[in-house]
């Protein structure tokens, strides 16, 4: 059922665009063990994980957020914020049933004019810490695929070994990459225009 893409295939991507054969090799397989690859192969695993997450962690919150809506119960007019399932970026709407409902931020709640059950649409950021590499990226491929992410987590890899010039060359794509994301998710939502 499931076609979604996962870190280990983004992070494989990655060594391929950076040519780490090693982690290439040892990225093969399925299992965590990575074939007996040395100890540094496993650490430049680890640190190409690492940048896999500050990647996706920068794309949803600059880039293409991601959304989630989640039903919850008001206590004395407010939600905190904290008791939704995901770390919260910003509220995009709360709604009872159809209708949406006026509301305001604190810095850690959702002030409402009265008690109820509402449905709050909010965009999210990953949760921090290093990805299990069978973990799926949070996106769908018409949004994020393997290819844009590879290009982030090379770049971020770069800055991490000290070869800026290598650096600016895969953030040049990894943003090329998210514009052309970005612009394909526009052109979907807005309606050919006609003059009068």
């Amino acid at each position: 059922m499931s076609n979604r893409i996962t870190y280990r295939d983004c992070v494989r991507q990655a060594a391929i665009n950076l040519q780490l054969d090693d982690v290439i090799t040892a990225l093969q397989g399925t299992s965590n063990n990575f074939g007996g690859a040395s100890a540094d192969v496993v650490g430049e695993i680890e640190r190409l994980t690492n940048c896999a997450k500050m990647t996706a962690i920068e794309i949803a919150s600059d880039y293409i957020p991601l959304t989630r809506e989640e039903e919850t119960r008001s206590q004395n007019q407010r939600v905190r914020l904290s008791s939704l399932m995901e770390r919260v970026s910003s509220v995009v709407a709360v709604r009872q049933g159809t209708q949406n409902v006026n509301f305001s931020l604190s810095h850690d709640e959702i002030l409402l004019p009265f008690d109820g059950v509402f449905s709050v649409v909010y965009n999210f950021i990953p949760p921090f810490g290093n990805p299990n590499l069978s973990e799926q990226i949070p996106w769908n491929h018409a949004k994020v695929n393997e290819r844009t992410l590879s290009f982030g987590i090379a770049c971020e890899y770069c800055i991490l070994m000290g070869m800026f010039d290598e650096a600016l060359l895969w953030d040049k794509r990894f943003k090329d990459a998210l514009f052309k994301a970005n612009i394909e998710k526009a052109e979907k939502k807005i309606k050919r225009r006609r003059w009068l």
